[in-house]
């Protein structure tokens, strides 16, 4: 079985995928602005809506990806409340032990290039079974995953915004050599 990361092999989602995900984008946004106001309060609701939409096609992309590779992988939720149990957007089995991948995405025009955000207090829970899956949102017929990573292999960083003091980021230029990604990826695959 291959990597993830190679770029010849693109498993789109369906139009039916695209039309779940800005449904989802919609719902989650009008059901939980309370709590994405107090994260972000510079967001606009169609930032938000965008936001959750890349988000969840980006997931559906990474399902699509591993299934055509042959692992059994949980289906992205599509549950529109924000749950504090939600620890991971889907779970890999791999020899009988459960992975946890988080799918983080980037707009590939973004001011900020190839950097990723996590909640600063969401970082204590990580451990060798979580693993990060960096992409980028090109358009929703192409999405790019950057890298494939171990959470204990990251570099956390400041944001370089002050205003997202509550974040840590993951910038690619800091992260270990792509032989490490090769490693990551075989202990996950």
């Amino acid at each position: 079985m291959g990597l993830l990361i190679n770029k010849g092999f693109n498993v789109e989602a369906t139009e039916n995928d695209v039309g779940k995900c800005m449904i989802f984008s919609y719902e989650v946004t009008r059901r939980t602005a309370e709590y994405y106001k107090k994260r972000n309060t510079h967001a606009s609701t169609e930032k938000l809506i965008f936001d959750h939409f890349i988000g969840k096609l980006a997931e559906i992309f990474v399902y699509n990806n591993f299934t055509e590779f042959g692992y059994r992988c949980s289906y992205p939720s599509f549950k529109t409340e924000y749950e504090k149990s939600d620890v991971a957007d889907m779970v890999v089995i791999k020899d009988g032990k459960e992975i946890n991948l988080h799918c983080k995405v980037v707009r590939f025009d973004s001011p900020v290039k190839d950097s990723w955000l996590i909640e600063t207090n969401e970082i204590e829970a990580l451990d060798e079974n979580d693993y990060f899956v960096l992409c980028v949102f090109h358009s929703p017929t192409h999405i790019e995953i950057k890298r494939l990573i171990c959470s204990i292999h990251i570099p956390w960083s400041k944001p370089r915004h002050k205003s997202l003091s509550t974040k840590s980021a993951i910038y690619l230029s800091e992260l270990p050599s792509r032989k490490s990604l090769i490693s990551d990826s075989k202990s996950l695959m």
